[in-house]
């Protein structure tokens, strides 16, 4: 049975325009430092020719970016779930259920995790990219 606070948070984050924006923005800025990234190498392979350990470098450098991305995001995600109760004024209305206040805040912690999920999720296919040029096994 999936708490109703998560089932009520995904589907008002999820439809509502900030999702998607959020989505857009974080793959583009993680595709243009990956493409960044593959263009530096891509000068080095005229001078001595291709080495699949680049691409190992190259993985490692984009992970790393997306880490940081993350690490910017979750904060910023999750804590304003709760405030935005209550500067909707619906904090008291959640308390009033029958939800114990640990089921409130795990199923608000649950939604902005899943949230972080669909981003790192959604960039796989960048990642695959990599795998391309081989040297990641």
């Amino acid at each position: 049975m999936i708490n109703p606070v998560l089932r009520r948070e995904l589907k008002t984050k999820l439809r509502s325009w900030k999702a998607p924006t959020l989505l857009s923005v974080y793959l583009v800025i993680l595709a243009s430092f990956g493409g960044l990234i593959m263009a530096i190498n891509e000068l080095d392979v005229y001078t001595r020719g291709f080495d699949p350990r680049g691409a190992l470098s190259i993985y490692a450098l984009l992970a790393g970016c997306q880490l940081g991305l993350i690490i910017l995001l979750v904060p910023a995600l999750t804590s304003g779930t709760i405030s935005g109760e209550r500067e909707r004024q619906t904090l008291d209305l959640l308390l009033v259920t029958k939800l114990s206040p640990f089921s409130i805040i795990i199923g608000k912690l649950m939604a902005s995790i899943s949230q972080i999920i669909l981003l790192i999720l959604a960039s796989i296919p960048i990642f695959s990219i990599i795998f391309v040029f081989g040297g990641v096994s």
